[in-house]
C-alpha cells in the first residue's frame, strides 16, 4: 500500500489550500466593512467557480452557474487587491500543477471549492441567497454535508487561527470578526 506523501497531489493541494485559506482570512479581517468583505469572497469565489464548474457533473455545473450569476450583479464591488490576488493565482497554479498529475481533474478542486462555500455559508450573514446557494451546491459535494457543515468547518478553521492568541475563543465572536 502507497503511503500518502506531500508528492501526492490531492495532499499538496490540501496544505496549498490551508495557506491560501489563512491568507483569504486574513484578507476578511482587513477589510473595512462588510461590503468589502463581500466583495473578497464574491472575487474568491468567481474565480474558482469558473474552473470547478467546467469540470463538474451537470448538476453541480449548473448549482455553480446560478452561483456565479447570483455574484455577477456585485463584480463592481470587487477591487483590485494585490496581496489577494497574488494568493489567488498562486493557489491557482498549485491546482494546475496538482490537476496536471491526476486524471479525475474534479477530485483536486472539490476540496477548494468545498472550503470556500463552506467559509461563505457561514459568514455571509448579508447574503441569505447565496448562502442558500452555497449550501444547495455544498450538499452535491458532499454526501456527508448537513444543516450545519458550515459552521463547523468554519469554526475549525477559526478556531486553528486563533490558537496563538492566548485569550479564549468565544464562537459567535470568531463568526463575527469575520461576516460580512
Amino acid at each position: 500500500m502507497k503511503k500518502k506523501t506531500e508528492t501526492d497531489p490531492k495532499v499538496y493541494i490540501v496544505q496549498k489550500l490551508n495557506i491560501f485559506t489563512d491568507e483569504f482570512l486574513s484578507e476578511l479581517m482587513n477589510a473595512r466593512g462588510r461590503k468589502a468583505r463581500k466583495a473578497i469572497a464574491h472575487k474568491v469565489l468567481l474565480t474558482f467557480l469558473g474552473t470547478y464548474s467546467s469540470l463538474a457533473s451537470q448538476e453541480a455545473h449548473d448549482k455553480s452557474k446560478e452561483l456565479m450569476l447570483h455574484f455577477i450583479p456585485s463584480i463592481n464591488d470587487i477591487r483590485q487587491n494585490d496581496s489577494l490576488d497574488s494568493a489567488i493565482q498562486e493557489l491557482v497554479a498549485h491546482m494546475s500543477y496538482a490537476m496536471g498529475a491526476v486524471d479525475d481533474k474534479e477530485s483536486i478542486i472539490r476540496p477548494i471549492i468545498f472550503k470556500l462555500l463552506c467559509l461563505y455559508a457561514a459568514l455571509a450573514e448579508s447574503d441569505l441567497t447565496g448562502a442558500i446557494k452555497c449550501q444547495d451546491l455544498g450538499k452535491i459535494l458532499s454526501p456527508n454535508w448537513g444543516k450545519h457543515t458550515p459552521n463547523m468547518v468554519t469554526l475549525s478553521i477559526l478556531k486553528k487561527r486563533e490558537k496563538k492568541s492566548k485569550l479564549p475563543v468565544y464562537e459567535l465572536g470568531l463568526l463575527e470578526k469575520y461576516s460580512f
